[in-house]
């Protein structure tokens, strides 16, 4: 069974270890597509102009320009529960002003069927990947914009080579250029149970321009970044949504 009606707060994300293609699919209430290179940036936005697809075994993006599959890894969670994040591989095509692009490439879902997006001013999102089968996902959900951090809903998976952690405390801290533009961010993701937790760090810088794109009712930017976490570096991006 498929569904590509608006629904729960989808945020797929993908990046090439080559660092020459980033991208992320939202949906939340209105849906866009923003993917960038070094070359330029193509976008689409609204519900006629993009369909994301559930299905039982991943989820299909189509938009003008624009067709991509995400498959989960085949480890970490024994089923797929539909909500909560997940490391996928993601192939498609991708065409651009500079030409088409044929993508194979790590990615990630979020999914929050109880995010309503009336509910929220704002979305942060940051996701990297270091290889295959490691990565991490973070997204923090803003009630007000200027209640501040400290209201955020926030989340977080480590997605390890022999498991996925969901993250007991999660805390993202970055740092913005004028506009509002992301040019660093940290994390500190604390892991474990009770009195068991402890602390997986890693670290984010910009390595390109925020692109940006609007539809009626969502506006996003996207900042590819530079990632690194336990001596390994990555790709990764981060996500501002406007709802």
């Amino acid at each position: 069974m498929s569904n590509s009606a608006p629904g729960p707060l989808r945020l797929l994300s993908f990046g090439d270890a080559a660092g020459q293609v980033w991208g992320t699919v939202v949906q939340a209430g209105d849906t866009a597509t923003l993917v960038v290179t070094p070359q330029g940036a193509a976008a689409a936005t609204g519900p006629g102009q993009v369909q994301i697809v559930s299905e039982s075994d991943g989820w299909r993006v189509a938009a003008s320009g624009l067709q991509l599959r995400f498959t989960p890894v085949g480890h970490g969670r024994p089923e797929r529960s539909g909500a909560g994040d997940e490391l996928c591989h993601v192939e498609g095509r991708v065409t651009l002003p500079a030409g088409e692009r044929v993508l194979s490439c790590p990615g990630t879902v979020s999914v929050d069927p109880d995010a309503e997006p009336e509910q929220f001013d704002s979305i942060r999102a940051l996701s990297g990947w270091f290889t295959e089968d490691r990565g991490v996902a973070v997204r923090a959900l803003r009630p007000d914009e200027n209640k501040g951090h400290e209201r955020d809903r926030i989340a977080a998976t480590l997605f390890d080579t022999d498991q996925w952690v969901t993250v007991a405390d999660p805390r993202m801290s970055t740092t913005f250029r004028p506009n509002q533009r992301p040019s660093r961010a940290s994390l500190e993701l604390w892991v474990g149970e009770g009195d068991e937790l402890y602390p997986r760090r890693a670290a984010a810088e910009a390595i390109q321009a925020t692109s940006e794109a609007s539809g009626d009712r969502l506006r996003i930017s996207l900042t590819p970044l530079l990632c690194h976490s336990g001596g390994l570096d990555g790709t990764g991006v981060y996500l501002i949504a406007h709802l």
